[in-house]
């Protein structure tokens, strides 16, 4: 399905801010510092996890596109970045 990252992303979004107005609370917003601590939680986590399904979806689609560029891995070699800095200066 070409949408479900999308679909993930929205559903997350929504199901965070229905959980933020609701108030029905793991920790009652009564206890003031706590009760909003846990909304504050699940909306970065609601936000984090949005980030992760959209920028994987945005790497799965450069690899898949023809002539696009291909992602760099986390583990990056600086000697292969040397080679190609001293192969432009020559």
């Amino acid at each position: 399905m070409k949408d479900r990252p999308r679909l993930t992303a929205a559903l997350t979004a929504l199901a965070a801010i229905i959980y933020g107005v609701s108030p029905i609370d793991v920790i009652p917003d009564v206890l003031a510092p706590f009760g909003l601590a846990d909304d504050a939680l699940v909306l970065v986590a609601a936000g984090y996890t949005i980030y992760r399904v959209l920028r994987r979806r945005a790497m799965t689609q450069r690899q898949g596109a023809p002539g696009g560029e291909q992602p760099r891995s986390r583990r990056h070699d600086a000697a292969a970045d040397d080679e190609i800095i001293v192969e432009r200066i020559d």
